[in-house]
Parts: C-alpha cells; sequence; structure tokens
C-alpha cells in the first residue's frame, strides 16, 4: 500500500461504527452462535473500504475461523486484504490456546484461492463447517496453523514433555538403544544449547499442545560438536497427528530465516 489507510479492530459489539452492522443483528448473532468474535475495518478517511470478521470456535476454542472478507473493488490489488489478515493473525495470537485458523474457500474463487495460498493456508479438502453456518457445495475447508518455538531446558517438566517424543522420534530413526541412553542424548543436546549462544533446542508448540521439537544451530555448531553428516539443522520432529500441516516446512524456513539473518 503506497497510499497509509488506517486499520481498526473492533470487539464483539463494542464500539461498532454506525454505517457497519446494527447493533441488535450483532448481539443476536454473538447470542446465536455463542462465539466471541471481532470485526476488522481498514478506512480511508471516514469510508471503510474493507472488512473480515475473526471468530472463535464455541466449540473448540483453539480453533479460529475468519469470514466476510470484504474489500472495495477500487481498493483491491494494493495489499489491503493481506493488511487486514496480518492484524487477525496478532490479535488471534494473543490467545494462548489458539493453535488453528480456518477459512472456507469455494473451488471457484481462484483470487481467494491465491491470497489464502500466500498466506499459507493449505487446503485440507474438508466440506466447510462452523458452527451453524451455511456453506456452498463447493466450499472446503482451508487451515493455517500457529506454532511458536520456546527453548527447552534440563528441568523436569520439559523433559517430561520432550522424553516421549524423542524416544519415538529415535525409535522412528531406527535407532534402538535403550531409554536410558536416549534420554542421555536428550539431555545431551539440551546442555548443548544452554551452553552455547548459537545453538538452539526449541520444543514445537501450537496453541497448548507441545506438538515437536527442533535442534539447530546458527553457524553450525551441531556438526562440530554432535556426529553429524547435516549442518545447521540437526534433529526435526513432529508428532504424527500435526504432520502435513506445513508446520515442519513453517520451522525450517523461519530457521533459514534466522540464518541469513546472521550472513549465513
Amino acid at each position: 500500500m503506497n497510499k497509509t489507510y488506517e486499520i481498526k479492530i473492533f470487539d464483539s459489539c463494542e464500539y461498532l461504527p454506525a454505517n457497519a452492522w446494527k447493533k441488535e443483528s450483532i448481539r443476536d448473532f454473538e447470542k446465536t452462535f455463542a462465539v466471541k468474535w471481532y470485526a476488522i475495518f481498514t478506512y480511508d478517511g471516514e469510508t471503510i473500504i474493507g472488512s473480515l470478521r475473526v471468530l472463535r470456535n464455541p466449540d473448540d476454542i483453539s480453533n479460529w475461523y475468519i469470514c466476510d472478507v470484504f474489500t472495495l473493488a477500487e481498493y483491491r490489488h494494493m495489499g489491503i486484504t493481506t493488511k487486514m489478515y496480518e492484524a487477525a493473525f496478532d490479535l488471534i495470537r494473543e490467545y494462548e490456546a489458539a493453535s488453528c485458523i480456518t477459512v472456507s474457500i469455494s473451488a471457484t474463487n481462484v483470487p481467494s484461492l491465491y491470497l489464502h495460498k500466500k498466506l499459507g493456508f493449505r487446503d485440507t479438502t474438508k466440506a466447510s463447517q462452523f458452527a451453524n453456518f451455511c456453506f456452498e457445495a463447493d466450499e472446503t475447508i482451508y487451515s493455517l496453523w500457529l506454532t511458536s518455538r520456546y527453548p527447552a531446558r534440563n528441568v523436569p517438566i520439559h523433559l517430561d514433555i520432550l522424553r516421549p517424543m524423542w524416544i519415538q522420534y529415535r525409535n522412528e530413526l531406527g535407532k534402538c538403544e535403550s531409554e536410558d541412553v536416549l534420554i542421555s542424548e536428550l539431555q545431551d543436546r539440551i546442555n548443548l544449547s544452554e551452553n552455547n549462544e548459537h545453538i538452539f533446542f526449541d520444543i514445537i508448540w501450537s496453541g497448548n499442545d507441545a506438538i515437536g521439537f527442533v535442534f539447530y544451530s546458527v553457524d553450525g555448531d551441531t556438526q562440530k560438536q554432535v556426529s553429524s553428516e547435516g549442518d545447521y539443522i540437526k534433529d526435526l520432529y513432529l508428532l504424527e497427528s500435526w504432520r502435513k500441516h506445513g508446520i515442519g516446512s513453517k520451522a525450517i524456513q523461519d530457521i533459514c530465516e534466522n540464518l541469513k539473518a546472521n550472513g549465513r
């Protein structure tokens, strides 16, 4: 966007602009579907030129839904919708339990398909459903999984989280050592990350769920300090139920961006 437009976020029916929706309808909407929701508007001066709604699933607080996305025709192809989505992502991330954002897209809506794929959404091929909403027959759910990484420490709570994942990971690689040996390996890696500012052992989270881990360095030190044919990323693991969501690819992309930032 060359020109600066103002994005405003409205919490449910509080302080909504008069020309958006009737507040009575909004209260009925919230009461009927029992959802927490926000409205995001983009302004050019006093004129609303774009909007979308963000809703939390009443049956699953980890799941959020974005709908009613619209930008006036003369303001399209200017990045306005992308900016509204970024504002929505930041808003949803404020909720610790949030792990997945979904949208419903028609197979014939080519511009929407292009936009959401660019934003990282993936087609689940599942028929669209959310609360008691009605959808067209050719609409499917596209999902974007929210993840974060936090450093692992050699403390009981982190070891309890990582132990079963680490054992499963090593077993999948065909490593049949005893559990004691495998746990010693895990602790050694965590110790390396705690004692070297360039080495990281991160737990991967989605909402309140620990779903995997990654062990890597930003200067190749994993190759020097751990027997490996690899270079920067030594270990990357996701629980089976969390695979094929683009989460591993996103973790690698983030690490690569970190490497570039460090001149690697």
